[in-house]
């Protein structure tokens, strides 16, 4: 596929911290790895200039932006289209350049498909736990592989409001005891610790060969880390997802595709360093408050350094996802644990 532009002007949306996020670091590394030229920028953006700072990057000719909070669901009317993956999930994490103005697309649930059920049976006895944003990307993706789930929430409406969405069934967390066996349990929620978690009811026993995802990663006490051990079943932590959301940005942004490889290289370089200040170089750098009529942006220090950005990827949502700071011990317990289910294996500019 030829790729038309010469130089790739990419960027992230998002806020206070934007600068903190490791995706700089990860599309510069596939641009490297396609021989391709470019930059990638944090932009961040005021609520009230989002529809204005929309125009004037386009102007600036970028070719393709991520959007992180708080902008994922308030940029929608200020797209020229939406994807049918994006209305589904009702947020946008992908901008792309089009004729007048940016589309709308949203890789979540792909990447959680590419990453973990590529090659998932469709009779998996599945139960997501979490009813945000995070849950309904999960919900979209293990739907569109034949799978039926039982959704647990706290909130059991907003519960069970989340399964008929897609198909799917609702049930109160206080009973997903009675769920047992099950075939594959994925934590939507941004807690992992039992301290994060707090009263949680006991989880329902496992099958032979069942499998565990934690959407986080590099939490120090990990309770679903520990359910897989106790039942004999795999973990999954959420790099390869993170990996794969981003490698289905780049491919809508550029035609190429380098594989998860890059992304998933800085994500754990990043994890093993443990602190954002020990990120790769492109990934510490600083945001750029961006708002219409300044011609390209002026730089300013992040905020906080010492937090971390919730993740570029990041469904928005009541339980949405979000990072801990990293514990080395955690990673090194859980680096064996990665590898997906099933194998991994648009010329769109005007």
């Amino acid at each position: 596929m030829e790729i038309v532009s010469a130089f790739w002007r990419l960027g992230l949306l998002g806020g206070p911290l934007v600068g903190s996020s490791p995706s700089p670091a990860m599309h510069m590394s596939a641009l490297a790895a396609c021989g391709l030229k470019g930059a990638y920028t944090p932009l961040e953006v005021q609520p009230a200039s989002l529809e204005g700072s929309l125009a004037a990057l386009f102007e600036l000719g970028f070719d393709g932006l991520n959007v992180t909070v708080p902008h994922k669901r308030t940029v929608i009317p200020h797209l020229t289209e939406l994807s049918a993956e994006a209305a589904a999930i009702g947020a946008v994490n992908t901008l792309v350049r089009g004729e007048m103005g940016f589309s709308g697309e949203n890789t979540d649930a792909a990447g959680f498909t590419e990453a973990y059920l590529k090659n998932a049976s469709p009779n998996l006895k599945t139960l997501i736990l979490g009813a945000g944003g995070a849950a309904r990307a999960i919900a979209q993706a293990v739907a569109s592989k034949g799978i039926s789930a039982v959704i647990a929430g706290r909130n059991k409406s907003a519960a069970a409001e989340l399964a008929a969405a897609f198909g799917h069934k609702g049930a109160a967390w206080a009973d997903i005891a009675d769920l047992a066996p099950l075939d594959l349990v994925i934590n939507a929620t941004s807690a992992s610790s039992p301290a994060e978690l707090g009263p949680l009811a006991p989880l329902p026993l496992l099958s032979k060969g069942a499998i565990v995802i934690d959407v986080n990663y590099g939490r120090p006490f990990n309770h679903f880390q520990e359910l897989a051990a106790k039942n004999g079943a795999a973990f999954h932590d959420g790099l390869p997802m993170l990996a794969h959301q981003a490698r289905g940005s780049f491919r809508f942004w550029t035609g190429a595709d380098p594989g998860p490889g890059p992304f998933l290289a800085v994500l754990e370089s990043a994890a093993r360093a443990a602190q954002p200040q020990s990120l790769p170089m492109a990934a510490q750098a600083s945001a750029r408050v961006f708002s219409p009529g300044q011609g390209f942006p002026a730089r300013k220090k992040a905020d906080d350094a010492a937090k971390r950005d919730p993740d570029i990827q990041e469904p928005l949502g009541q339980d949405s996802l979000s990072q801990n700071s990293l514990s080395q011990d955690a990673l090194a317990k859980d680096s064996a644990g990665r590898a997906p289910l099933g194998s991994l294996s648009k010329e769109r500019r005007s």
